[in-house]
């Protein structure tokens, strides 16, 4: 008996040093490092010319379209990664603008991104939040700053595109029952 509680203990340890990401998050909540490398690759495009199928492709998660209320017209993907009684631990939303063009065809624009993010430890989640913010297009003198307080904001602007946008962060830092949580919201305009 002692020689398979061992045996269990030693592949347990085994997984978890040979884990590729290093990041041991709660049951069902997304790899902060593929959330960032995901908006990354958001970046590297105007946020007007993203679309649905775009986010689809790349982000973690698996995603539900949701109603949306606004006069303009929307549209909203929700991923409810981990929920537990009701409340929502590891979530994210991207909504979109639609218009209707003068030819009667919509188009569709990435307006925000909102992550929920939970973990055990104000440190687990601070240490996500920097980089999650690092792969918005957060500059890394201004995530060393991240996690100094309950409430943060953050705007820069990125010129690398040939359609310059401003970016908005906000991120809050909570205690809920036995986690703390991230809740971060970034969104882009064209400048």
């Amino acid at each position: 008996m002692k020689l398979l509680v061992a045996g269990v203990a030693s592949l347990v340890l085994t997984i978890v040093q040979v884990s590729p990401s290093n990041e041991i998050g709660l049951l069902g909540c997304p790899s902060p490092s593929e959330m960032a490398d995901s908006l990354t690759k958001l970046r590297q495009n105007s946020w007007r010319t993203i679309s649905v199928e775009r986010i689809l492709s790349i982000w973690p998660s698996h995603f539900d379209e949701l109603a949306c209320e606004s006069q303009k017209g929307c549209r909203l993907l929700v991923s409810k990664d981990r929920v537990i009684r009701g409340h929502c631990e590891c979530c994210e939303s991207f909504a979109f603008d639609v218009e209707r063009n003068e030819d009667g065809s919509r188009s569709e624009h990435l307006s925000n991104i909102i992550v929920h993010y939970s973990a055990h430890s104000k440190e687990e989640v601070v240490d996500a939040a920097r980089k999650v913010a690092r792969g918005a297009g957060l500059s890394d003198a201004e995530a060393a700053t991240v996690g100094r307080d309950s409430v943060q904001r953050y705007e820069w602007k990125d010129s690398r595109q040939q359609v310059r946008q401003s970016y908005i962060l906000e991120l809050r830092f909570t205690r809920e029952d036995r986690n703390w949580e991230l809740y971060l919201s970034v969104g882009a305009e064209a400048t």
